[in-house]
């Protein structure tokens, strides 16, 4: 053998060699890649398990509100059958008309408030109380509070400071057709600065339910004299006795 000669397949690198030398690299950006998935993976599952629990807890809730209906209206049925067929008495069927009406609702008012937006919506709450003389004429005296302070635009483009307002009407009731009812007559509107004459006009529909209950829709439309008109909408729980 020459001096100096050395065999050129020793200087070759083997398989191994190639991967550490030349690849070492290309295992990294796999390894990110790979990284990159498993990421993606658990928040797809993170996605996965919280729509399930939101799904879980709106049938939960919806469970609930089947439940408290139904129980209202077990309740509501046990109550007019207990009415309609008293234990002791037997008493002919026909029961006497029941004069007076009380009723509680939750609306919101619409008013002008002189700014944008032009209106806003207040939260009301509300009590009835009325007499019917017969099945198609009475009157109500009908109170609602506006849970809210607030600054409204009269009729003049001043502004009016207002604190939790009362309004206080006496209104006439007519019934023209099954649960239909229309309302009009004046009231005032109390607050601790000011005072206003009201006009009021009304409707409503009262679905009727067992035991002389009712639930009913309701809008009306209140005009304060010299000063600004407001409409309200709201739903309440009637209960004639």
């Amino acid at each position: 053998m020459a001096v100096g000669y050395f065999p050129h397949w020793l200087l070759k690198k083997s398989p191994l060699q190639q991967i550490s030398f030349h690849s070492i690299s290309q295992l990294h950006f796999y390894s990110s890649l790979s990284g990159f998935a498993k990421s993606k993976n658990e928040t797809a599952v993170a996605l996965h398990l919280f729509e399930n629990n939101l799904l879980k807890g709106f049938k939960i809730f919806a469970m609930r509100v089947v439940i408290l209906l139904a129980f209202v209206l077990s309740f509501l049925t046990a109550t007019s059958h207990a009415q309609h067929h008293p234990a002791v008495s037997h008493e002919a069927d026909h029961e006497p008309f029941p004069h007076f009406r009380v009723a509680v609702l939750i609306g919101h008012t619409s008013i002008p408030s002189g700014e944008k937006p032009e209106r806003m919506f207040i939260p009301s709450w509300g009590v009835d109380i009325e007499y019917w003389f017969n099945e198609k004429w009475g009157l109500g005296n009908h109170n609602d509070i506006e849970v809210e302070s607030f600054v409204v635009a009269s009729e003049h483009e001043n502004l009016i400071e207002r604190e939790y307002p009362i309004v206080t009407t006496l209104e006439l009731l007519y019934n023209p057709w099954k649960g239909l009812i229309l309302q009009a007559g004046p009231g005032f509107e109390h607050e601790k600065d000011r005072d206003y004459s009201v006009i009021r006009y009304g409707i409503e529909y009262e679905f009727s339910l067992p035991g002389h209950w009712d639930i009913f829709p309701t809008f009306c439309y209140d005009t304060r004299l010299k000063a600004y008109d407001t409409w309200t909408i709201g739903m309440g729980v009637g209960k004639r006795l």
